[in-house]
């Protein structure tokens, strides 16, 4: 950060003994506590058993496993801009694999004249580009899915995109998806400008397969290496994508690396929706369970010498949007539902799982287009970013359907065994015993709980574990994790942010975000660095920054950190004429909450006249040095005049030369006094040690 008197910053690390308890509610089970609005988190003892709760055994299902590295993943579409801080809110997740330009639109963007067609052949501006995305890429340190488009039936155009993206901008995805859902095609084989909404010519399975086909061959004339996803979701339900798995299979099986289906198992909805209906539809035919077993018996049937190919699933969602399940979409049995589609796909062996979108109209997105966070980030950013990459997958027994378990295992500097269980029955709560817990049951230990009572997930801390075991209430969802060695919880709050406004914070390079005024870490005994995120962009012109230490000790008690948020708006300032004067401070973000100093200096031969300003709370006067209480972006220039008579002004090289020969003492003096009222100007705006590490002009 340059410059302005500092904000106060409230930092207290303090080891407590206890939180204070969360109040306990459905019979007095404190794994069920909650607070709508924000996370709680308390220090608890054994937990009472839950009455009425189904008891449920939890049982390790086959070997462990390692997951691919870019499982994670989610969609860009170009159709939605590129926001400020989009790259701390997508490292917030565990998503390191994003599909660009997404969905439909990759058939519909040409990526070179950065123009996004309709039905009506007409073209226009995108609300990003490629250069953007790749950017944001860059800053997260993703691997890409590109797409190319494909309704238009034209391998060289897509072999352009290609020299354009690779040769041109220098990028190069990890895999290329030719258009998206053939099957949903109405233009197929039309140029942009042709295309009409009455039109209703979509290709055969074949004709696609043979489309494949001329579009590799085209794209790796480009570049040879490129590796290709041979289906993009085919645009059929179920069974129906059948056809599309055996064609593509058949024509292209041999020189593609993968395929991709697209999961939507709940659909438009039925005329009359319920919850019930809903969450069960995640078990249906159009589920993951039922869908991958069948497209990979019916891709081995295809195409016998081919390798095994991965899959992968490049959207994943609930329901379709616009549908009748949209008020289930838009709260959090979404997040159950999707918690329920997670571990489908953990144990259905898939290579990359990325969900429909980060940002975008659709309800079950991360975000909408004015940034409205929905429970699909939260469930990624607040509890599946916590899992490890190494899988357990559990077996479940017991006298409830929809219950949906995994455990994970997280290396590195900070090891972590975590329990994910997902509760997507609307009518019972389960009692998980003591015995599938392992070694989560002895503690210490955290949970997250998160049901349709609570606006984000909410921590606990429990020092003895849960040797009775752990309630998970109807329509839910539960994370425990252990940490090796033990750790203890970090809570942090936040002061000076507006209700609701979203935050971030990294601590051993972790970021964690919420918009609730706390959030909370789980850290072994240690030092760590602490890093705020980013500086927002503000409606008014200037920005929000985050003021935190560098870094924190934790102990073997659990601990609390204050962080603070502050306004700062841009100060420039000026001279005039050019090379008549010095002024301070140099031009940069100052804080709104306090006075910015000004000084005015004049070189020899010049007097200063005065201030000027152009902005919000700025200066105008005579006075050399003044200050300023920035309401605003402001411009300050300082002006200077001649000398009418400059050998005999007062000051500089005229002072010294009017001085008698030998006059040591007083010279040595004025140039002790000018360094000193130099020096207090700079320490004066300095910020305090620590203040807005990462804030930049």
């Amino acid at each position: 950060m340059t410059g302005g008197s500092g904000l106060v910053i409230a930092v207290a690390v303090a080891a407590l003994l206890a939180f204070p308890p969360a109040p306990p509610i459905r019979g007095g089970d404190p794994t069920s506590a909650s607070s709508v609005g924000s996370p709680t988190m308390a220090v608890f003892g054994a937990p009472a058993p839950h009455a009425g709760a189904v008891p449920v055994n939890l049982s390790d299902s086959g070997a462990p496993f390692d997951l691919p590295a870019d499982f994670w993943g989610s969609t860009v579409p170009v159709d939605s801009s590129v926001v400020a801080n989009e790259s701390e809110f997508i490292n917030a997740s565990p998503a390191r694999m994003l599909v660009w330009p997404g969905g439909g639109f990759g058939d519909r963007y040409d990526p070179i004249a950065r123009t996004l067609y309709g039905d009506g052949g007409v073209g226009a501006a995108a609300a990003s580009n490629a250069t953007e995305f790749i950017e944001l890429c860059r800053e997260v340190g993703c691997q890409a899915i590109f797409q190319v488009p494909g309704e238009i039936n034209s391998s060289t155009f897509a072999a352009r995109c290609v020299t354009y993206i690779e040769q041109t901008l220098g990028f190069h995805p990890l895999y290329w998806e030719i258009g998206n859902e053939p099957a949903l095609w109405d233009h197929f084989g039309l140029p942009w400008a042709s295309w009409n909404a009455t039109q209703e010519q979509a290709p055969t399975p074949q004709q696609y397969a043979q489309l494949v086909f001329r579009y590799a061959e085209a794209m790796r004339a480009v570049d040879p290496s490129i590796r290709i996803l041979g289906l993009p979701g085919s645009g059929a339900r179920g069974s129906a994508e059948a056809p599309w798995v055996s064609a593509v299979g058949a024509v292209d099986g041999a020189f593609i690396s993968g395929l991709a289906i697209h999961a939507y198992p709940a659909g438009i909805g039925p005329a009359h929706p319920s919850l019930s209906g809903f969450l069960s539809s995640v078990s249906d035919s159009s589920s993951l369970t039922s869908r991958l077993p069948l497209d990979r018996a019916t891709l081995a049937a295809a195409c016998r010498s081919c390798p095994a190919l991965p899959w992968f699933v490049t959207e994943l969602g609930s329901a379709v949007l616009s549908g009748t399940y949209d008020p289930y979409v838009e709260g959090v049995p979404d997040a159950v539902y999707l918690g329920s589609e997670v571990v489908q796909a953990l144990a259905s062996n898939i290579t990359n799982l990325d969900t429909f979108g980060v940002r975008f109209t659709n309800p079950g997105s991360w975000e909408n287009t004015t940034s409205v966070v929905h429970p699909s980030y939260t469930l990624f950013s607040g509890l599946l970013s916590r899992l490890g990459g190494r899988v357990q997958l559990l077996g479940v027994s017991g006298g409830v359907g929809g219950v949906y378990a995994v455990e994970t295992v997280r290396s590195g500097t900070a090891p972590a065994t975590d329990l994910f269980v997902v509760n997507a029955n609307t009518s019972a709560a389960i009692q998980v015993a003591t015995t599938a817990l392992g070694n989560l049951a002895s503690g210490p230990l955290e949970t997250w709980n998160w049901n349709v009572s609570t606006a984000e997930p909410v921590a606990s801390f429990w020092p003895q574990g849960l040797s009775r075991g752990v309630t998970v209430p109807p329509v839910s969802l539960l994370l425990v994790e252990a940490s090796t060695p033990a750790s203890v919880p970090l809570r942090v709050t936040e002061s000076g942010l507006p209700n609701g406004a979203r935050w971030y914070l990294s601590v051993d390079h972790r970021t964690e975000t919420t918009a609730t005024n706390e959030l909370t870490f789980l850290l072994s005994p240690g030092r760590y660095g602490v890093e705020m995120g980013p500086p927002e962009l503000l409606p008014d012109g200037g920005r929000r920054v985050g003021f935190a230490p560098t870094n924190i000790s934790i102990a073997t008690s659990p601990a609390t950190l204050s962080v603070g948020f502050g306004e700062q708006f841009l100060l420039l300032l000026a001279t005039s004429p050019a090379g008549t004067g010095d002024v301070l401070p140099h031009s940069g973000w100052y804080n709104a909450s306090g006075p910015v100093s000004l000084v005015a200096m004049p070189r020899p031969g010049y007097t200063f006249v005065g201030w000027s300003d152009n902005g919000t709370g700025g200066y105008s006067g005579s006075a050399a040095h003044s200050s300023v209480s920035l309401k605003g972006r402001t411009t300050e220039v300082a002006t200077f005049a001649p000398l009418a008579d400059p050998p005999n002004s007062v000051g500089g090289p005229a002072l010294l030369h009017s001085l008698p020969a030998g006059s040591t003492l007083p010279i040595a003096a004025g140039l002790i006094g000018a360094a000193c009222l130099i020096n207090f100007h700079r320490r004066r705006l300095t910020p305090p040690p620590g203040a807005a590490a990462r804030a930049k002009p």
